[in-house]
């Protein structure tokens, strides 16, 4: 939320000094008249994609996102159990789920190596203008597109893919903290990445491992074929 506030901080300061220079260019700095143009041009300030994250969008469909990221997170903070949020919409995806730990330990008093998160997929997708939902306990997440396999929804379970190359978008998923279980033979812990990426290998591009379901006995089919979780982020596209 931090990090936002001083994005939108930042855009309120740019737009008055562009706006200076509109009214009066005669009278105005240089670096304000550049603002000007660039802002003129439809294209978003470097420094504003410095502050915020990166994006290939335009000015105006960036500032819609960023409308859409702000809301996402106010109603994240304001009602965590009402709504389907984007979590590629988070500048860091790892720290909700530590946020649903911590408010869960604190809720049952258990040690936090008792606990684990439960990842449980629904047959409903969404979208960012698609978000009330029935409150039940936990978080309902979208975002995440995988590669290397294709999604069964009938069967709710990984299924192989039949094109070479492919992202798939995924259902809704809802994720609550729950006592350890046993980890069933039909469940594959493939790893969640952002996307786009420059390397695989950055530590900021992990957000953590996720379990799905797979069909009986073909775990390693899957972990061969590379199969991954990707946050997919609204500003590019993978599909």
């Amino acid at each position: 939320a931090e990090r936002y506030n001083r994005l939108l901080a930042l855009v309120q300061r740019d737009l008055l000094k562009a706006r200076s220079a509109f009214s009066d260019p005669g009278n105005s700095l240089s670096d304000h008249l550049a603002l000007a143009e660039v802002l003129t041009s439809n294209r978003v300030p470097s420094h504003w994609a410095e502050e915020g994250y990166p994006s290939t969008l335009s000015l105006a469909s960036w500032m819609e996102n960023l409308r859409g990221r702000v809301r996402t997170v106010r109603q994240l903070i304001r009602e965590p159990q009402s709504s389907n949020f984007n979590l590629a919409a988070l500048h860091r995806p790892k720290a909700l789920f530590t946020m649903l730990m911590s408010q869960f330990i604190r809720e049952t008093k258990m040690p936090a190596e008792k606990i684990q998160l439960e990842f449980k997929f629904t047959r409903e997708f969404a979208s960012d203008k698609e978000q009330s939902r029935p409150q039940v306990s936990g978080v309902s997440l979208f975002g995440f597109e995988l590669a290397n396999a294709s999604w069964d929804p009938v069967k709710l379970s990984l299924r192989k893919q039949s094109s070479k190359f492919s992202f798939e978008k995924l259902p809704i998923i809802l994720v609550r903290p729950t006592p350890p279980q046993a980890k069933p033979s039909t469940l594959l812990y493939a790893p969640v990445l952002i996307a786009p990426l420059a390397s695989n290998d950055d530590p900021e591009n992990f957000v953590g491992t996720h379990a799905l379901p797979v069909p009986e006995n073909e775990s390693d089919d899957f972990t061969l074929a590379g199969t991954t979780l990707f946050l997919q982020s609204p500003e590019y596209s993978l599909t």
